[in-house]
């Protein structure tokens, strides 16, 4: 769980997010693989990243906690250079690709975006112009937590997706 402190929302009627607030993020353990792709590659290489991890997860007897994330390290236009993963709730033993991590304590800026994944874009530069607005300097890093996706629903108008950006202000 995390200490919530809420923000007023800006009036936009056609907001693609939620309104921003800012949370402390709680440590969490995640099995983890390290990808370093291009833009074009992430429909092909994300499910296969998925389906190896769930397998070693499941060699293991570990439970992912809820669905997957993307923890995004380096974004630049051409590429994608994040950790793909799942939050666990013990350490996971490495093999192959997948690798034990943990996202960290910080302070983020949270936001929900409601839609199809090729909405993401838009949705994350308006958690950034809220930033800017308010005052808000990101980190390098950002994570996306898919918590409803195509595995809950086939319809994308039902798909969620948490967006965290840390600040350091």
């Amino acid at each position: 769980m995390s200490d919530i402190t809420p923000i007023p929302a800006h009036s936009q009627s056609h907001s693609m997010i939620t309104a921003p607030y800012i949370t402390e993020s709680v440590a969490q353990l995640t099995a983890v693989i390290h990808l370093d792709i291009a833009r074009s590659e992430m429909q092909q290489v994300f499910p296969l990243a998925v389906n190896e991890l769930l397998s070693v997860l499941s060699a293991q007897s570990i439970v992912p906690q809820g669905s997957a994330f993307a923890h995004h390290l380096v974004m630049t236009p051409e590429r994608f250079n994040f950790e793909l993963g799942f939050f666990i709730n013990t350490h996971v033993q490495a093999s192959g690709r997948v690798q034990a991590g943990q996202l960290p304590a910080v302070k983020v800026v949270r936001s929900v975006y409601q839609g199809d994944y090729d909405g993401l874009h838009a949705a994350w530069g308006e958690l950034m112009a809220w930033m800017d607005a308010n005052g808000h300097t990101p980190a390098a890093d950002l994570w996306e937590w898919y918590q409803i996706g195509p595995h809950i629903s086939a319809n994308p108008a039902d798909w969620q997706t948490e967006l965290n950006r840390p600040i350091v202000d």
